[in-house]
């Protein structure tokens, strides 16, 4: 039988090989760390949301604070906010968010979106990442586990 004629996956290679952190060459055992999605969303607020009412801005942001700290309670995900006025031009504000499954983001953006306050939103950056394994941690003992990302409360974040 001739590779054409072959369905289903191509035969499995032999097993591949690492260093370990001594430099021995080691069979790899297959990592299964639970990686964490980083998401960085930036937002930019209409300015015509300005010129509504008092109360309506007001009720509008009551009910974004109420949506962020129900978020911010959640176990699906890490939320942390940050206002970017007189920092940026083209935003105002940043939700960094950290999550181990990429739903959970996609669920908490089509919320904001749905929020009274979302539709005088527009994303304007959106960045999202995968943590990646740490070269520090010891590739031989304990597999499985990872480092995880637990961001601080600081007033601003550097990246």
């Amino acid at each position: 039988m001739d590779s054409s004629e072959r369905t289903g996956p191509p035969p499995r290679r032999g097993p591949s090989v690492d260093l370990d952190p001594t430099g021995i060459l080691a069979g790899k055992d297959p990592d299964r760390q639970r990686r964490q999605f980083l998401n960085y969303s930036f937002y930019r607020l209409d300015p015509v949301f300005r010129r509504l009412p008092a109360g309506e801005q007001r009720a509008a942001g009551a009910g974004f604070i109420d949506l962020m700290r129900q978020w911010e309670s959640s176990d699906d995900l890490i939320l942390r906010t940050y206002s970017l006025v007189g920092l940026r031009a083209e935003v105002d504000f940043m939700l960094w968010r950290i999550a181990f499954d990429p739903l959970s983001l996609q669920s908490m953006e089509a919320a904001i979106r749905r929020s009274p306050l979302g539709a005088y939103l527009s994303p304007v950056y959106n960045f999202l990442s995968l943590q990646r394994r740490s070269p520090y941690v010891n590739r031989t003992k304990n597999a499985g586990e990872g480092v995880e990302l637990l961001p601080g409360e600081g007033k601003y974040l550097f990246v």
